[in-house]
């Protein structure tokens, strides 16, 4: 028996932390040179750690040397993955436990489907087993189209790499699929997943979504971060535990304490038999 613990977390990229909370936050002001969102970094970083995850999928990376060099350094004990959206300054990252064994690592990206990109990762457990992590972060809802046709498009174009990878590789125990899925439980995405067999590892551990993972840039506190578990092979790869960071915080509403990023980390732990 053994378990991965994994974490998907939306850490607000510096380059749009441009806003009134620049300052109290620290965002970036394009106007000095100096490096105000480094103290947010630091804590990032120090949440993260107290995690002891062995995969954080975070969202936001942003491709900038100071900010990759502050996550890299402080997680010295991960091994970063990285795909970069074509015409932003940001992508999604993995950061692997040296507890696991990458097998392989590649990217998808999304090109004429919008602005987006997923990152896989090929892992081997300390069991020997092996399990397949996909961090992606879908496209905010602007209006009707994104919300019904291009996330639509986004995730199938996530699920027929999944089901290709899983054909090619049936050693597998499963699918990790974690994210910014900018989608709540109603709308068009979690149904879609739901109905293909997917499980939502939060759901599954506690009966029902947690209620806000995010305060948007609209002030609305929607849930939009979820873990899920798809693939899974002889039932041996179950979810145990879930939880918002900080776990004392409850679930239903946005803690106005929590200044990290304007999401809140989700953390599931999967037990391997």
């Amino acid at each position: 028996m053994c378990s991965i613990r994994v974490c998907t977390f939306n850490v607000l990229a510096p380059c749009y932390d441009t806003g009134k909370t620049t300052k109290a936050r620290g965002g970036l002001d394009r106007r000095t040179t100096t490096p105000s969102y480094m103290p947010r970094i630091v804590g990032l970083c120090e949440a993260l750690l107290s995690l002891d995850a062995d995969v954080l999928c975070l969202q936001e990376f942003w491709e900038n040397p100071g900010f990759v060099g502050a996550f890299t350094s402080r997680l010295a004990s991960y091994t970063l993955l990285y795909t970069k959206r074509s015409w932003s300054e940001d992508g999604v990252a993995i950061f692997v436990s040296n507890r696991l064994h990458i097998e392989e690592s590649f990217s998808l990206i999304f090109n004429d489907v919008g602005d987006r990109v997923a990152h896989f990762a090929k892992l081997q457990l300390q069991n020997g087993e092996k399990v397949l992590v996909v961090n992606t972060h879908l496209t905010f809802p602007h209006n009707e189209y994104d919300k019904t046709i291009l996330r639509v498009a986004q995730i199938n174009m996530i699920l027929d790499r999944i089901d290709e990878e899983t054909h090619k590789d049936t050693s597998l125990l499963g699918v990790i699929l974690a994210g910014d899925f900018n989608s709540h439980p109603g709308c068009c995405v979690y149904p879609l997943l739901h109905n293909k067999g997917w499980l939502s590892a939060y759901s599954a551990c506690h009966g029902m979504e947690a209620r806000v993972t995010h305060r948007n840039h609209r002030s609305a506190e929607v849930s939009a971060d979820f873990i899920w578990l798809g693939y899974v092979k002889s039932n041996r790869i179950r979810p145990s535990d879930a939880y918002l960071f900080p776990r004392t915080s409850p679930d239903t509403t946005f803690p106005s304490d929590f200044k990290l990023s304007d999401h809140r980390p989700v953390v599931c732990t999967f037990d391997v038999s």
